[in-house]
């Protein structure tokens, strides 16, 4: 389930809410590194996934408010089977130029020097009962049946923000603000590799020979960082692939070894366990990817 909505406010582009609430596994959530050119502000309610911003990997639960600055690369992952529901908020630099300050004073703790390492804030226990209000006001102006006049929309937006300036604004009383300790950059590294080359990866042991790495020590700061197996990661990015081939039309067999499948029997019992079902079928029927486009 995905809905949304747009506000134009005084810049040349509008800025957009969207609540999305779908179920996601390794093997079928797919979320490329990316960045924007406007600041983005996600607001968890529930799931088991892994976001990548900075140097920093962040396990996210109900509270936590995950932003990543213009042109910042980032990019999440699914840590296992979950429901993952979350408001997006999308706010071009301009969006506030009416107000004195705009966007710096608007937004003035996503551009706060204290945060300037980190991606994470965190709302305290004792407020999350009001986020969670002002989350449901938030959840109405997406619903494309409510019809909430623009101004409406802005004011709902506002105190939302207002709420989060204020109450995530204190990382001297709540040292939870500050994200998990840096993650290593071979970790990225592998990411990239896996992405660029899963079409031909033989698998653990090329990886760990190209970073001239131990094969052993891979395995495990990889699985200690994201939650998943080196083996389990080149996985789910070849399902997601080849789901994305599926998707528009093509063969069973043309994908099996497009996407890295060294047969195609091979391909079709693993994509069933990861999906359900066969990827014949999920070519007929042309079922939805779960994809979080930006």
């Amino acid at each position: 389930m995905r809905q949304h909505v747009v506000l134009a406010l005084s810049g040349n582009h509008p800025a957009k809410i969207r609540y999305a609430r779908e179920k996601v596994s390794p093997e079928t959530y797919y979320d490329h590194m990316h960045e924007h050119p406007f600041m983005e502000i996600c607001l968890i309610l529930s799931g088991k996934m892994l976001h990548f911003a900075g140097r920093k990997t962040y396990r996210l639960s109900f509270g936590d408010v995950f932003f990543c600055r213009p042109g910042e690369p980032h990019y999440a992952l699914a840590a296992e089977d979950s429901v993952y529901e979350r408001y997006a908020i999308w706010i071009p630099g301009d969006a506030f130029s009416w107000i004195e300050g705009g966007n710096k004073a608007t937004l003035g703790i996503f551009y706060d020097e204290r945060f300037s390492g980190t991606n994470l804030l965190r709302i305290p226990p004792d407020t999350r009962d009001k986020f969670k209000e002002l989350l449901e006001d938030i959840k109405q102006c997406t619903d494309p049946a409510s019809e909430l006049p623009p101004l409406t929309v802005l004011g709902r937006l506002a105190e939302l923000l207002i709420f989060i300036n204020n109450e995530a604004g204190y990382p001297e009383r709540n040292s939870e603000l500050y994200g998990p300790a840096d993650m290593p950059h071979i970790i990225y590294d592998v990411i990239r590799y896996v992405r660029k080359n899963y079409r031909t990866l033989s698998g653990v042991d090329e990886i760990a020979n190209h970073f001239y790495m131990n094969k052993d020590y891979l395995t495990r700061v990889f699985r200690r960082y994201t939650g998943f197996t080196v083996h389990d990661y080149i996985r789910s990015v070849r399902i997601s692939r080849s789901k994305m081939m599926l998707k528009k039309g093509k063969g069973v067999t043309e994908t099996a070894f497009a996407s890295g499948f060294n047969s195609t029997s091979y391909f079709i019992r693993v994509f069933a366990r990861a999906t359900g079902v066969t990827p014949g079928k999920y070519r007929a029927t042309g079922k939805e990817i779960i994809e979080n486009s930006e």
